[in-house]
C-alpha cells in the first residue's frame, strides 16, 4: 500500500513541480536573456504551461498569482498527506492533478478562436506535445491507482477478510469471549439471586 500511495504522489506531484521549473526557466530567461537554453525552454518544452495561462480557468487564475513558494507549499502538502498515509487526501490531489493536466492539454490544443483543435499537435513543438503527454499519463496512472486500491479495499472486505483488529500491545481477542451466548451466560452469573 506504500508503495501505491508513494506512486500516486509522485504522480500527482508531477504537475506543480513542472509549474516550478517552468517558473525558474522564466527567471533563467529574465537573467540571460541570451541563452539558446532558456529560450528552448520557455518556447519549446515549458509552453503548454505558459498556454494555461492565456485560457480562462481556475488553474490560470491560480497561476497569475502564484509565484514558487505556492508551488513549494503544494508539494509540501502532497509529501505531508503521503507521509500520514490519508489515502483519500492522496487520492484527492491526484484527481486534482489530473484536472490541472487536463486544463494544461485544452490549452494546448486550443486555437484562436477557442476551439479546441487535435491537429494543432502536429504543428506545435514535439517537446511541449510530449510534457503534456506525460503529465495526462502520470496523472492519470495516479488517479487510475486510487481508485483500484479503493476498489481493492471494498472488495477484500465484502470477501470475508477480518476487520476487527487488536489494540497494539493487547492479546487477540478470544471468539467464545465475542459470542452473544458467552456473554449472556456472563451476566446471568453477575446478576444477583432473589431468596
Amino acid at each position: 500500500m506504500a508503495r501505491v500511495l508513494m506512486a500516486q504522489t509522485l504522480g500527482s506531484a508531477l504537475v506543480p513541480a513542472c509549474f516550478l521549473v517552468s517558473q525558474g526557466a522564466q527567471r533563467l530567461l529574465h537573467a540571460v536573456p541570451s541563452s539558446a537554453t532558456a529560450w528552448y525552454l520557455n518556447l519549446a518544452v515549458f509552453a503548454p504551461l505558459q498556454e494555461v495561462r492565456a485560457v480562462p480557468s481556475l488553474l490560470a487564475a491560480f497561476l497569475d498569482r502564484a509565484a514558487a513558494t505556492e508551488f513549494v507549499l503544494v508539494l509540501l502538502l502532497m509529501a505531508a498527506v503521503q507521509l500520514v498515509r490519508f489515502r483519500l487526501g492522496v487520492a484527492f490531489l491526484a484527481h486534482l492533478a489530473f484536472g490541472a493536466s487536463l486544463l494544461v492539454a485544452q490549452a494546448w490544443m486550443m486555437d484562436h478562436h477557442g476551439a479546441i483543435a487535435p491537429g494543432l499537435l502536429l504543428t506545435h513543438e514535439a517537446s511541449g506535445t510530449a510534457l503534456v503527454a506525460l503529465l495526462l499519463a502520470t496523472t492519470g496512472l495516479a488517479c487510475a491507482l486510487g481508485h483500484a486500491t479503493f476498489v481493492l479495499a471494498i472488495v477484500s472486505r465484502e470477501d470475508g477478510a477480518p476487520q476487527a483488529s487488536a489494540e497494539r500491545g493487547s492479546a487477540p481477542a478470544d471468539p467464545s469471549v465475542l459470542s452473544p451466548r458467552h456473554a449472556l451466560t456472563r451476566v446471568e452469573g453477575a446478576l444477583p439471586t432473589c431468596p
